[in-house]
């Protein structure tokens, strides 16, 4: 199925346009395919756009989510991937805000722990607070379900968490 726009011209020369909602069906007689029109919108001067914005909305609703972006995005657009991201924005504006990072990075650079400590330890504190789970799923939480600034340089190691709780508990 698909929106069709069919022309029409005028005794005075004047064009009209008209919206329809067509499919083509094969014509075994004629041996081609044949487009049938289901529905009639009308003018397109006139066409009521509120309402087509609606019949959108109503049909994207039976669509998978990634399949209802796929249906409004431009010709040859892919979509990759799609995470959350509002969350883990929010949660590390008020980390910074409140100078929780520059306080574990003074430490570590103390202690001469590897800067990455602050961001391990916010991915854990962001873990608990938007997903929990456990220490083991949430590098890969971090990593691939969500957003999270600066999360990419951690590695893929799980362990680095375990190792960080170790750590911390010196401080």
């Amino acid at each position: 199925m698909y929106l069709r726009r069919v022309s029409r011209r005028n005794k005075d020369g004047s064009e009209v346009c008209y919206v329809q909602l067509a499919h083509n069906v094969w014509d075994p007689v004629r041996q081609r395919s044949v487009t049938q029109v289901i529905h009639n919108f009308g003018r397109e001067d006139q066409l009521d756009r509120d309402g087509l914005a609606r019949l959108a909305r109503s049909i994207t609703r039976f669509l998978d989510p990634e399949r209802a972006l796929s249906a409004q995005a431009p010709e040859g657009t892919s979509f990759v991937r799609s995470v959350p991201m509002g969350g883990g924005w929010l949660l590390d504006h008020l980390w910074r805000l409140l100078g929780v990072a520059e306080a574990i990075a003074g430490v570590a650079k103390r202690r001469r722990v590897t800067p990455l400590v602050e961001r391990l330890l916010f991915s854990l504190v962001a873990n608990r607070a938007l997903d929990p789970m456990s220490k083991l799923a949430a590098l890969e939480w971090a990593q691939t379900d969500t957003w999270l600034p600066g999360i990419g340089e951690l590695g893929a190691d799980p362990q680095v968490f375990y190792r960080v709780q170790r750590r911390q508990a010196c401080y």
